[in-house]
């Protein structure tokens, strides 16, 4: 009830568009599973949000192991912020059922509305240009390079396992007033906090980079980045 996506599903209308369509009386189904430990034992299956929401929820219980809870989520359902967001509320259920006193966070319904919008003002627009055109000016010039790929590109079925040497998902959510500080910084250089991440991130490539000795000109640095929605 109080996230409204992750008991929807995606309806295609006449006209092509495509909508978000409530089920009526739909909780995530926990699937309970003795016979699984952790991550390692578990094949994924694809999340086709025409076709059920995009919120599953797994609870890994093997005889003599440690229980842990997985989660699966549609990227378009909740992003990782919204993730974190909604199992703290999960959690928060989890304390007041075991009879603690903990307030569920305020939410703004209000603001769903705006989804997508980005609060840009015809202002904001405009100060964006010069960015977009230096993003444009770049992407040609990685065309123009017709740099190859290392390994040659193929795609590969949801069932498949993935290759070796696949990371593992890690994160860390920072303490509330550490990411205070990490926005206040961004607001007094007129940045978000992604930039800073992202600056950061590039930094920390120079600073190995002249380590390694490959911080020529004409030198590339490739990073594989993989995804999974």
């Amino acid at each position: 009830r109080r996230h409204p996506l992750t008991s929807c599903v995606v309806c295609e209308q006449p006209d092509g568009r495509l909508t978000w369509q409530p089920v009526p009386g739909w909780r995530a189904v926990m699937d309970w599973r003795e016979d699984v430990d952790g991550t390692a034992g578990i094949a994924w299956e694809h999340l086709s949000l025409r076709e059920e929401p995009g919120f599953r929820l797994l609870v890994s219980s093997p005889a003599g192991g440690d229980t842990e809870v997985l989660v699966q989520v549609h990227h378009a359902v909740l992003d990782g912020l919204g993730t974190f967001a909604v199992f703290n509320e999960i959690l928060i259920h989890y304390a007041r059922g075991r009879g603690q006193a903990v307030e569920l966070p305020e939410l703004k319904p209000e603001l769903f509305e705006h989804r997508n919008r980005f609060g840009l003002t015809w202002a904001d627009k405009v100060r964006m240009v010069p960015l977009q055109i230096v993003g444009l000016l770049v992407s040609a010039q990685l065309q123009g390079r017709r740099a190859a790929t290392l390994v040659p590109h193929r795609v590969r079925s949801d069932a498949e396992q993935a290759p070796g040497g696949w990371p593992a998902v890690a994160s860390r959510p920072f303490p509330e007033a550490e990411y205070d500080d990490i926005r206040a910084a961004a607001k007094r250089l007129g940045a978000g906090t992604n930039d800073l991440f992202i600056r950061d991130l590039f930094a920390a490539i120079g600073v190995w980079r002249k380590r390694e000795g490959i911080d020529a000109p004409g030198y590339w640095v490739r990073m594989r980045i993989p995804v999974s929605l």
